[in-house]
């Protein structure tokens, strides 16, 4: 248990100051053959991507299909939207925009996937739409990926409901690869029957609380290693209420509300980090270590070992 806490705490401080490089040219995304794949798919697609097939330049990839990119695989099994639930709704006017993927990695090495940082969702005229942390979403596709091995989940948007001509963007940063494109088309012609089951009411339970932990920890993680200047301070700050915004006015297991009450003192420094100061930064640093060996000792578990 001491173990994983005291490589937690070097594996925090190390990510905070180092920032990777990559090299490399680029190389074009490759469509991969999908045996009985349908046509218009929008329902998780099972099918297996392991045949290359020559690019066709002309081709527009949809959902269903999967893209070769060298050693690694991608595919968008299924997309669908959602009006939320009774603490986690868009604002007027908007909807919850949900993409299945997969990442299938076939080389010698791992990989680091991270959704914000690698996904995007653009519209007819060019423009990103919103992220959003979705708590009924599927997996998730952040974190590292083995050789040979498959990573899959949901990724949220929050979308206006006319938005038109969407296309959803992997461009990864490992091997320096190019952009895979699938094109999704408008929200008014997508399946609107959306469940929204997300049905917690104001508790939250153990298992919901420590898997979002560990996801938003290893989120915080990736902003270190990825971001610097004006874009780390953003992502901080975003990071910070997506923290907030998931625990807010919900009522947690008494034997979790000290890791809480640790956790948030390190989000409200990076919530404002723009007027924060190095001694701010070891606050948060201190507060998300000691947040983490609480955790690990209130659930009998170690996050890092």
């Amino acid at each position: 248990m001491r173990r994983g806490i005291c490589f937690f705490g070097i594996l925090l401080m190390i990510t905070l100051l180092v920032v990777p490089l990559g090299c490399g040219d680029e190389v074009q995304p490759e469509p991969v053959d999908e045996p009985n794949a349908a046509e218009d798919v929008q329902e998780p697609s099972t099918d297996s991507a392991e045949e290359s097939r020559e690019p066709d330049q002309d081709k527009e990839f949809s959902i269903g299909d999967s893209l070769r990119m060298e050693d690694v695989v991608v595919t968008l099994n299924g997309v669908r939207l959602s009006e939320g639930g009774d603490f986690f709704k868009p604002e007027d006017g908007h909807v919850f925009f949900l993409a299945d993927f997969s990442v299938n990695n076939n080389s010698d090495e791992s990989i680091n996937v991270s959704s914000m940082m690698q996904f995007d969702l653009v519209d007819g005229d060019g423009y990103s739409q919103d992220m959003s942390i979705y708590v009924d979403a599927k997996g998730d596709m952040d974190g590292q990926i083995g050789a040979g091995r498959t990573k899959s989940g949901e990724i949220a948007w929050e979308v206006p409901r006319d938005a038109r001509g969407l296309e959803l963007v992997f461009e990864p940063d490992f091997l320096r690869l190019g952009q895979a494109i699938w094109i999704v088309g408008d929200v008014a012609d997508l399946d609107e029957n959306a469940s929204g089951a997300v049905d917690e009411g104001d508790h939250l339970s153990e298992d919901a609380y420590v898997e979002f932990f560990i996801d938003h920890l290893t989120r915080l993680f990736q902003i270190a290693e990825e971001l610097e200047g004006d874009e780390e301070l953003r992502a901080l700050e975003s990071i910070a209420e997506e923290y907030f915004a998931f625990t807010r006015g919900r009522e947690l297991p008494p034997h979790l509300e000290r890791v809480h009450d640790r956790y948030s003192r390190a989000m409200e420094i990076y919530a404002g980090i723009e007027d924060a100061d190095e001694a701010d930064g070891w606050v948060a640093i201190n507060e998300i270590s000691a947040a983490t060996e609480e955790l690990e000792s209130a659930v009998d578990m170690s996050i890092y070992e």
